[in-house]
């Protein structure tokens, strides 16, 4: 047995001397909770906002500035039900003006067809598309003044 290539270190174990790293991340983690703090535009008189029950409303979120003076809200709620016939679960998109005192949102009209879109292929009508459970609405996102409005169908 050789005993004299085996080296301690008399430092002391590694959790009692971190490294520069660590002590970043300990900061960061530390300090995240003032900046989420920082993110409560009204935090004396909030403005609550809520959809149609089970519709995940506010799974996504984007401001909406048509005008330097008035800024609005787009709420995406992928399990909506709009009341199209024979789709389930098809997701919508929600207006939200930001006034004082409004806490009401209409629904954004992207869709007029109504039911799923069917082809001839090959002799037989093969489905094309599948708005049943599709997530409309998971991803929102508003561009600059424009109306032009991305919105994401996560499942379609």
């Amino acid at each position: 047995m050789v005993w004299d290539s085996v080296a301690f270190r008399a430092s002391g174990p590694p959790f009692l001397s971190p490294s520069p790293a660590m002590l970043r991340r300990a900061l960061l983690f530390l300090f995240s909770g003032l900046c989420a703090w920082g993110f409560n535009l009204d935090s004396k008189a909030p403005t609550v906002l809520t959809g149609p029950t089970g519709s995940a409303f506010g799974f996504s979120v984007d401001f909406y500035l048509p005008e330097q003076q008035s800024g609005s809200i787009l709420v995406g709620a992928p399990k909506a039900e709009t009341g199209q016939s024979e789709i389930t679960q098809e997701g919508a998109v929600f207006y939200c003006p930001w006034h004082l005192g409004n806490n009401s949102c209409t629904t954004i009209g992207f869709d007029s067809t109504k039911r799923s879109r069917s082809e001839e292929l090959n002799g037989t009508l093969e489905q094309m598309e599948f708005k049943s459970l599709q997530w409309f609405g998971a991803t929102v996102r508003s561009h600059d003044k424009s109306i032009l409005v991305s919105v994401g169908c996560h499942n379609g």
